[in-house]
């Protein structure tokens, strides 16, 4: 992490970052964006923030909405603590229902992915993670028994305002999945490539505009290149206080066989 971190160029940013947008593959194929993300917080947020919110996406667990874990997470570089008056305040306004499905982290890798990253830079901070579904589709039973990512994103604005300090929020988000694989027609050649970029920068530049309008898009036209973060990106851009987001980098990551492309980006939120 050390050389990534040194051979990601330095965004020069005038204000101090509070937040990224970065992937969730793996390292081999992410790398870059990684660490062209965590290079915006390195540089724009050298002292060590009271807590760190990571959000993630929920790939195979069984939660409908949004799921929290209430216990800290261990990696290779040692224990990750709760942010436990967070977490309580957020139980005070929401039950067990954020909690009940926690078991879902066990498996999940798009927050884990980040804690290294995290604790490279601020070693044991106070963690706060959840795993958000995507707004624009709805609950299998929308029975008020799950937390839906609209509700999550109001309230935890309101309760990262009330516990006071410093956050730093991490989107942990993959763009595109395309190809045979994914079930496409058609081969994934350069034609296919440019299209999917195009598309996929346009959505970020209507995120950078202001989160409802990336949600509009996808509820306008569906999400036929598969992005498989809208929630958490929408909760990160809604729940810390920041003036601008900025795009940083942008990478697309194919089988060279053809047969998949994911395609990821960094962002940064200005404070």
């Amino acid at each position: 992490m050390t050389q990534s971190l040194a051979a990601a160029e330095d965004p020069e940013f005038g204000t101090p970052v509070v937040g990224v947008v970065a992937p969730h593959l793996d390292y081999a194929r992410g790398g870059s964006n990684y660490a062209a993300a965590y290079k915006c917080l390195e540089t724009g947020a050298r002292e060590r923030p009271d807590r760190v919110v990571v959000l993630g996406t929920n790939h195979f667990g069984l939660g409908d909405g949004v799921v929290m874990t209430e216990f800290g997470f261990e990696t290779p570089l040692g224990t990750l603590r709760p942010d436990a008056p967070v977490l309580e305040r957020l139980r005070d306004a929401f039950g067990d229902k954020l909690f009940k499905d926690q078991v879902d982290f066990a498996g999940e890798h798009s927050v884990n992915l980040h804690l290294p990253w995290i604790q490279h830079l601020w070693g044991d901070v106070p963690v706060v993670a959840a795993l958000v579904p995507d707004p624009t589709v709805a609950m299998i039973e929308d029975d008020g028994a799950r937390v839906s990512a609209k509700e999550f994103a109001g309230a935890l604005k309101t309760v990262l305002a009330q516990a006071g300090g410093r956050t730093v929020v991490g989107s942990s988000a993959d763009l595109s999945h395309v190809g045979p694989q994914f079930g496409d027609p058609g081969a994934l050649d350069a034609a296919r490539r440019r299209e999917v970029e195009e598309t996929d920068r346009e959505v970020l530049r209507e995120f950078i505009d202001g989160p409802d309008r990336m949600l509009a898009h996808f509820e306008r036209n569906g999400n036929a290149s598969r992005w498989c973060s809208i929630g958490n990106m929408f909760v990160a851009a809604t729940a810390v206080p920041h003036s601008g987001r900025e795009m940083v980098a942008y990478a697309q990551s194919a089988d060279p066989n053809g047969g998949a492309m994911v395609t990821s980006a960094a962002l940064a939120f200005l404070a």
